[in-house]
């Protein structure tokens, strides 16, 4: 498929994403307070367990820079990785599987924690499986696909802050 292609078609998902964040403004501007603590608490978690995995695991710090970012979208992890000096194919390929399993195991997991808010049921999917989460969310109601869209421009940003910052904290 050729990048003009691409282009093309990523227009009308833009669009109707931004329908479903319009259409639900009112519930998303009553829960703003708890949809920004998730998104950083999801930025947050997400940043350290990547710190965690590699030092249970013994990987060099290469590993650690390319994986940190594998929660935000394949565009922002790229620049974030090569802007920290990680690889950036490694860190394509993590972001990837993370859309994968999270798309794959978060309506279960939903499932088996009986999560019913529509709000935190997008929240989970957006911050933790980006583009592939968002449209499993956006099958679940329109609420979920709404929060979830939101989820993954807020994670982005709040991650891209995140990571020298914590990068520097740790010693990294």
């Amino acid at each position: 498929m050729s990048d003009s292609l691409l282009t093309f078609l990523l227009g009308p998902s833009v669009v109707s994403l931004g329908l479903l964040l319009y259409d639900n403004r009112q519930i998303i501007l009553k829960n703003f307070a708890g949809i920004m603590s998730s998104v950083i608490s999801g930025s947050v978690v997400g940043v350290v367990s990547v710190y965690a995995f590699c030092q249970l695991f013994g990987l060099d710090e290469l590993f650690l820079l390319s994986l940190e970012p594998k929660s935000v979208t394949i565009p922002i992890a790229m620049d974030i990785s090569a802007s920290l000096g990680g690889n950036v194919a490694l860190t394509a390929v993590s972001v990837v599987l993370c859309g994968f399993v999270g798309a794959i195991l978060g309506p279960f997991i939903i499932r088996i924690l009986k999560i019913k808010s529509p709000v935190a049921r997008g929240l989970g999917m957006g911050c933790a499986s980006h583009g592939l989460g968002t449209a499993r969310a956006i099958e679940m109601g329109a609420v979920e696909g709404a929060v979830s869209g939101l989820a993954i421009a807020l994670v982005g940003v709040a991650t891209a802050l995140l990571i020298p910052l914590l990068n520097i904290l740790l010693h990294v």
